[in-house]
Formats: C-alpha cells, structure tokens, sequence
C-alpha cells in the first residue's frame, strides 16, 4: 500500500507530489517500489506498507535517512534541494 501525504509543512501538502507510482511486481528482489516526483522540498510523509528497507535519490549513490512507525505505517523523511524547475524524484523499496 502506498498513500503519499506530500509536503506537511505546507498549506496544500499534496500540491507538491508531482507524480507517483506503484509496482507490486517483485523487482530486483524486493516486494514493491514507489517512486515519487516532487516539485519541492520539505518534510515529506505517506502512508505505506511494507515498512520500507531504503529510500533513494533518483542518481543518488547514497539512501536517504527516514523513519518509520510500525503501528501506523507512517514514512517520514525530508526531501532537500527541490525545485520547481528541477524536481526531486525518489524511490521507496519494501522489505
């Protein structure tokens, strides 16, 4: 399951989200894959199950620290460096 909230901090969270997709299909061994395009940044949240093993940066060599809560499902992590003009695009890989 993959519920993205968007941007908390800003009045309309959700107008942030770009694009967002779900694959189901096992790829690269893992469960599921969202990925995610916003057009800024902040602290981003979406609902999401499995509990993920690692957020990227799409072209990041690195994963990006985030949190998440077991009883809700609730991802947290913040997006940096976002632009309209350049948007940053991620992806979340289940365990």
């Amino acid at each position: 399951e993959w519920a993205p909230l968007g941007l908390v901090e800003m009045i309309n969270a959700g107008g942030a989200v770009v694009a967002t997709t779900l694959t189901r299909a096992p790829a690269d061994d893992h469960d599921a894959e969202a990925r995610l395009t916003s057009r800024a940044a902040g602290r981003f949240l979406a609902y999401c199950t499995p509990r993920p093993a690692s957020v990227w940066r799409e072209g990041g060599e690195l994963g990006l620290p985030f949190s998440y809560d077991d009883a809700t499902g609730l991802l947290a992590m913040q997006i940096d460096e976002a632009t309209a003009s350049k948007p940053a695009e991620l992806l979340v890989i289940g365990e």
